[in-house]
């Protein structure tokens, strides 16, 4: 008799993560399986969707940490430390593209907490490469930071109709960007005299 044995979590994490990127309002049931385990079996894990989309984003905000990690052990500074961030992150767009469509995630405070400590960190690379005159300092670093997040966020649906192969987003995503926030002066002016003042508003960031 031919027994299932279980995915173990991560790999159970990573099935689901897959199956959710191609079909965002996937049920549980239809999560299962893709996954081939039974409903009963992903509900011991993950009582609810809610619980299960959690356990994703927490997971991809541990995956952007890493990359976060590697960028500032790199040595790499300036726009080259900001190029190879967009790089990782948009490689992830295919794999958790699909939390930002969550609305589940709209009433949790956790993983975001996390995951605002870890646009910080992105940040102080923008501020720094301001500070090497090669990003404009008219443009807040704070905004480049959610620029990135968001374009990476928003290329998850050219991918998912088709429209991106997800080769292509980091490359795409990294052009657009960097071509808006290079500094093109060669004498740039280090006073931020001219830049501009934003506040982060206490609601959901976009995974």
């Amino acid at each position: 008799m031919l027994t299932v044995v279980a995915p173990k979590p991560q790999h159970l994490i990573e099935q689901a993560a897959s199956h959710l990127a191609a079909r965002p309002g996937a049920s549980m049931l239809e999560i299962a399986e893709a996954v081939g385990i039974s409903r009963a079996t992903l509900h011991r894990r993950f009582p609810t969707r809610e619980h299960l989309v959690t356990e994703l984003a927490s997971q991809a905000i541990a995956d952007l940490s890493a990359i976060t990690v590697e960028i500032e052990q790199s040595g790499r500074s300036g726009i080259s430390a900001i190029e190879l961030l967009i790089e990782r992150a948009a490689g992830l767009v295919p794999v958790y593209g699909f939390l930002t469509k969550e609305p589940c995630l709209d009433e949790l405070f956790q993983p975001f907490a996390a995951f605002d400590a870890l646009l910080a960190r992105w940040t102080v690379l923008v501020e720094a490469a301001q500070q090497l005159g090669e990003v404009r300092m008219d443009l807040p670093a704070r905004w480049i930071v959610f620029s990135i997040q968001g374009m990476t966020a928003a290329s998850f649906e050219a991918t998912r109709i088709g429209y991106l192969a997800p080769r292509d987003v980091p490359r795409l995503v990294s052009q657009m960007l960097l071509n808006g926030m290079r500094h093109s002066d060669p004498t740039p002016n280090l006073s931020g005299s001219t830049q501009l003042a934003i506040t982060s508003p206490p609601q959901r960031r976009t995974l």
